[in-house]
């Protein structure tokens, strides 16, 4: 992939995450955001002041895949990098799933990766 493709993606995932951001200021108490039509799962931590994104949400919408958590698994396994440092991106966070029960999801608040 040339450099001014991935510039411009980058920009394109950008934007989207700055899209949800004023998505989510805007609508402080829901606990799901729609992007694109597409559902991203939210959560408020009042402790820490800060909002958890269900990463295989995010994932979806900005990649499109049918199956996030296996496009997470083999990005995993291509980057170790990532794969050693999964842990300190992602927060075990407790969110409602598509049958209505609370799970542990992988979750990234708005600081991720700075």
């Amino acid at each position: 992939m040339t450099g001014s493709i991935a510039a411009t993606r980058e920009n394109r995932d950008i934007k989207k995450i700055e899209e949800i951001n004023y998505l989510t200021k805007m609508n402080e108490n829901f606990a799901i955001q729609l992007f694109e039509g597409k559902k991203v799962r939210i959560a408020w931590d009042a402790e820490k002041e800060k909002y958890y994104f269900a990463v295989a949400d995010i994932v979806q919408v900005l990649t499109d895949s049918a199956d996030a958590k296996q496009y997470i698994k083999r990005m995993r396994a291509r980057d170790p990098e990532l794969n050693s440092r999964w842990g300190t991106i992602c927060t075990p966070t407790r969110m409602k799933a598509a049958d209505g029960k609370i799970y542990k999801t992988q979750a990234a608040d708005l600081q991720w990766g700075r």
